[in-house]
């Protein structure tokens, strides 16, 4: 299997932040010490705090402000081609995490190595 180019990216939705992290390139505890580093959040209690697992896509789409855009966006199901498995940190409570999904997100900031 092909790797993606995606390594990690920042993501929002309005205040909220998220950091969406290769499954490809990064073990679990290396996603953990990145999501610490990128959302300020201590996660060194690596069984105390909310991720979720997802994909992203490198597709067009339509952002929060009706922009259409060209870059990462985190999905819920992979789709056939070009998807690359995530593991998904938010910066805020667990339960605020659960009941907004994450769907149709685009990422801010990515690191492709």
């Amino acid at each position: 299997m092909r790797l993606s180019k995606f390594h990690y990216g920042v993501f929002s939705s309005g205040e909220r932040k998220y950091v969406a992290i290769s499954k490809q390139r990064y073990t679990f505890e290396e996603a953990v010490k990145i999501a610490s580093e990128q959302l300020n959040v201590d996660y060194s209690d690596s069984y105390s705090f909310p991720y979720n697992e997802a994909w992203v896509m490198h597709r067009a789409g339509i952002n929060e402000d009706c922009e259409k855009v060209v870059g990462w966006w985190i999905e819920h199901k992979p789709r056939p081609n070009r998807c690359c498995p995530c593991w998904i940190f938010p910066a805020m409570e667990y339960d605020d995490f659960v009941s907004i999904g994450t769907v149709g997100k685009c990422c801010e900031e990515v690191y492709d190595g």
